[in-house]
């Protein structure tokens, strides 16, 4: 007898069914599994899209309320994500009662504007050979060229040819020339108090180190070459030279105090208009140049220089689980400066300043550390160098942090907030006063800073990440659950609805099959013959 045609498949004209094709019996599974996944979801909406009973515009409402919540789900998922990414760290305050002796003191760089000591120079040409066709007056007046090795303005090499000839032929190097031109530590300040402990002599706490602005008098500055400096026995009394200095109290009688000596009669050679110094505070591990606080202190002046100091530390985890590539800042101890000994993003944009110099003229400035095997720039390069800040073409563009991609702040630093008050200069009323003991009355000629703490505290910031892959998880889970009721266990149910559910139905269906094979093969008659 045989079976009763299925009328839900197609069948031949003599009645015979015809078996589906595979893309068929796929499409109809898939769309029997996604029917019954809608039915039993835990997510919303979805039941009211295939319920039976609903009306068509019923189920076109609940299919679009699910389409929309499902994109704005996924917008506002990916605008996090981004967010995240753009933004990996957040600096918030730690604490605002930071003990100051827990904070590094700021460097103190001192830069004579006068760059040519006359009574130096006039040493200086004294020692040197001349041509038989050049004056000790006209070389005199050619040192004050010097300081275009400093700010180089100058766009042609004419004036610069014949001093330049007479330092090679003497053998002298730019370099050899400023150092023997500037004054010295102990002629430019003659009164140096730290802590209210005297200094013997000001060079046993100030050095000179090459800056921005020329050789310059610096304290505190754990620069390069900090190892090399070996103090006079029987200097300042209380000071480590090879560690940073801090602070124990605030006040300007508990810092750094300096007479400086102006000495208006040595001038050849000025950057400003003006009979003064430059006072930098910067960080201690910070080249002195333009991105320090500067302070001019004129002749004749007393200069309260005070500081707040502000303080940012990284979290181990910060350092341990972001990339400088995410975090978009670097520890000092992940990138090496020839120039410098420690890493700093000032440190590193003056070494790329210092290379692209290099490439382009040839030379490094004067103003930076020398490194063996990479000439220093002399007079006569002080066009191209010049041409660098003034060239408004592509190729000699100024400097900008875009320009130098590998360079990237400090996840840890200490930034200075200074304040100045200036007042007028009167031995009168510091007859005494060991800054001004035995210097005599002449007050134009001096003039008086103090650097000091403004407070007992400093702020704190701590710098994290800003969402940990915990937070990013809750945070997106969160908006999946609040559009469209997403939870983890939804994520299950959509893998097994699809993916192990029609496996083992599929695995039932073969079972099925064999077991009728095998019951239709065991009731069929034996149509052979009979044994005999």
């Amino acid at each position: 007898m045989g079976s009763s045609p299925n009328f839900g498949d197609p069948a031949s004209p003599h009645g015979v069914v015809r078996p589906k094709g595979l893309w068929r019996r796929a499409k109809d599974a898939f769309q029997q599994e996604a029917m019954e996944f809608c039915l039993f979801t835990g997510l919303h909406g979805y039941k009211y899209i295939v319920q039976p009973g609903k009306h068509r515009a019923e189920r076109m409402f609940w299919t679009l309320t699910v389409a929309v919540s499902m994109a704005a789900a996924v917008w506002l998922m990916i605008v996090a994500y981004d967010f995240n990414r753009s933004h990996p760290t957040i600096l918030a305050v730690d604490t605002t009662h930071n003990p100051l002796w827990k904070v590094d003191a700021p460097g103190v760089t001192v830069c004579p504007s006068n760059k040519v000591f006359k009574s130096r120079a006039i040493r200086l040409v004294q020692s040197l050979d001349l041509p038989a066709d050049v004056t000790e007056d006209e070389v005199l007046s050619d040192l004050g060229l010097l300081v275009e090795l400093i700010a180089p303005r100058a766009t042609n090499t004419t004036p610069f040819t014949r001093l330049q000839n007479i330092l090679d032929k003497n053998s002298l190097s730019v370099d050899q020339v400023l150092r023997r031109v500037t004054p010295t530590c102990d002629e430019l300040m003659v009164r140096c108090l730290w802590k209210r402990r005297q200094c013997l002599h000001c060079s046993d706490i100030f050095r000179m180190v090459p800056t921005a602005y020329g050789y310059c008098c610096s304290f505190n500055y754990m620069d390069r070459d900090i190892h090399n400096y070996k103090p006079r026995i029987g200097g300042c009394v209380g000071v480590s030279y090879q560690d940073v200095q801090r602070l124990s109290a605030c006040g300007y009688t508990n810092g750094l105090s300096v007479t400086v000596r102006i000495r208006p009669e040595e001038y050849m050679s000025s950057f400003l208009a003006s009979h003064g110094v430059m006072v930098m505070i910067h960080n201690p591990t910070q080249y002195p140049d333009g991105n320090a606080d500067l302070k001019v202190v004129g002749a004749g002046t007393v200069s309260f220089i005070s500081y707040l100091a502000q303080v940012t530390q990284a979290t181990k985890r910060l350092r341990k689980k972001v990339s400088a590539d995410i975090r978009k800042c670097h520890f000092p101890d992940e990138m090496f400066l020839p120039m410098f000994r420690t890493y700093t993003f000032e440190n590193c944009m003056a070494s790329c300043q210092a290379n692209r110099t290099l490439a382009v003229c040839g030379c490094v400035p004067v103003t930076y550390p020398p490194i063996p095997d990479r000439k220093i720039c002399n007079l006569l390069d002080t066009p191209c160098v010049s041409g660098l800040v003034s060239d408004p073409s592509p190729q000699r563009k100024v400097l900008n942090a875009s320009m130098c991609p590998l360079c990237r702040p400090l996840c840890e630093n200490i930034e200075y907030s200074v304040e100045t008050s200036v007042g007028e200069l009167d031995f009168e009323y510091e007859e005494g006063q060991v800054l001004t003991q035995g210097l005599g009355l002449n007050e134009s000629e001096f003039a008086i800073f103090h650097v000091f703490a403004n407070d007992l505290v400093t702020t704190m910031y701590k710098m994290d990440e800003y969402m940990t892959r915990e937070d990013l998880l809750g945070s997106l889970g969160g908006l999946s659950g609040l559009f469209v009721g997403f939870s983890l266990v939804s994520g299950f149910e959509f893998v097994y609805f699809f993916t192990i559910r029609p496996f083992f139905r599929m695995r039932a269906r073969q079972a099925a099959s064999r077991a009728a094979s095998r019951a239709a093969s065991a009731a069929a008659p034996f149509n052979g013959s009979a044994p005999p």
